[in-house]
């Protein structure tokens, strides 16, 4: 835990912060885990703040009116999130899920704090308005690929950038949910591949053949 706590402080220390304030931020950052599909956070006003990803994977995403999920990106081991966090702006009116990919483990630190911070200090400010374009600049991609790019196209796309060793453990129903179109579609398009050899489907699995 100590060791993890460091590594949270460690990226404090750049902005120079005064040692009253990184007492502070020592003093009250939080460690959290959840288990593979334990939701994060809800939505933008039940955010509690800055989260730093120690291990793990998060998927950040948006449901719309219909429910339909569209994954907007994905938070890594060493990754910040900033646009989940209602200490950014009251006037971001994002929603957005976070959900666990895998197990996962988080540092937070609470609004509340964060924002003092990020009022004090225009080392942090201008932190937080390179992290929310880079957030931004991904949720664009993804919906310029959503209106523009053929769904067979992205589905390819998507099984190159998440392969380990030839394979993915995923359902069609998940990978629907990733790609923002409905689970028949997905399945519709894999068995087509399927026949071309260029997957094999297995339960709860697919194995990338000659993509």
């Amino acid at each position: 835990m100590k060791k993890d706590i460091e590594q949270f402080i460690d990226k404090f220390k750049k902005f120079n912060l005064s040692k009253e304030d990184l007492d502070t931020v020592i003093s009250n950052v939080k460690i959290m885990e959840f288990k593979k599909g334990d939701d994060v956070i809800i939505n933008k006003n039940s955010c509690q703040g800055f989260i730093y990803v120690l291990k793990g994977n998060l998927r950040a995403y948006a449901i719309s009116a219909t429910g339909k999920e569209i994954t907007v990106f994905n938070l890594n081991s060493g990754d910040e999130c900033l646009l989940c966090a209602n200490c950014i702006t009251d006037n971001l009116q994002l929603e957005l899920n976070l959900q666990a990919n895998k197990d996962t483990k988080i540092l937070l630190l609470h609004s509340s704090y964060f924002s003092v911070l990020k009022d004090k200090y225009p080392s942090i400010a201008s932190f937080v308005v390179e992290l929310l374009s880079i957030r931004l600049a991904s949720a664009i991609k993804v919906m310029a690929q959503a209106l523009f790019t053929p769904i067979t196209q992205r589905i390819i796309d998507f099984l190159k950038q998440n392969v380990t060793n030839n394979q993915i453990q995923i359902t069609h129903e998940i990978l629907a949910s990733h790609l923002g179109t409905a689970r028949e579609v997905v399945s519709r398009i894999l068995k087509d591949m399927e026949k071309e050899n260029l997957i094999k489907l297995e339960r709860g699995k697919i194995i990338i053949l000659n993509l």
